[in-house]
């Protein structure tokens, strides 16, 4: 991955590495009741121990955004990248999801992203493709989504006054 995908995109802060000298530069994970508490190495790394930056992560972002096959580096094609925003079956009773996206709808405005928790870690990217939008969000605590979704919500809202003084 550090070779094939995080160096090409220059995502130059994620890996799937942990580097116990870095430890010290890390955020301090607390639970839900505010309590810190260790840092978990999952060998589960695909699904729950990639590290990265909030600006390596709202670089992927804006990488997904432009679509520039340039900067995707031969990485991701952009019809990769339109295959990962379109919805793909089985949908299920929790909405829809593309390859690797969620797809999100607040009040008819259609977002695609990426939600991720662990114990003492919670992370939310947002992409609103007509308007090249998109919102990063990373929380050190178990109660992420409590900091996550109403920062989700005042974005959509924005977006949604932008659109409707655009027309």
């Amino acid at each position: 991955m550090k070779k094939n995908v995080f160096q090409p995109l220059g995502l130059i802060n994620t890996n799937y590495e942990w580097l116990e000298y870095k430890n010290a530069s890390f955020a301090t994970a607390y639970d839900t009741l505010g309590n810190p508490i260790k840092n978990r190495i999952f060998t589960e790394q695909a699904a729950a121990g990639l590290l990265t930056t909030v600006l390596d992560l709202a670089h992927f972002a804006e990488l997904s955004i432009t679509t520039n096959s340039v900067k995707l580096n031969k990485v991701l094609r952009p019809e990769t990248i339109q295959l990962m925003e379109q919805p793909v079956l089985p949908f299920s009773n929790e909405g829809q999801s593309g390859l690797g996206y969620r797809i999100m709808n607040y009040e008819d405005l259609r977002t695609v992203g990426h939600t991720g928790e662990n114990v003492g870690w919670s992370a939310a990217m947002f992409l609103h493709l007509p308007t090249k939008s998109g919102i990063v969000i990373l929380c050190n605590g178990s109660n992420g989504d409590r900091v996550w979704f109403p920062i989700y919500e005042s974005w959509a809202k924005t977006i949604k006054a932008l659109q409707t003084q655009d027309h």
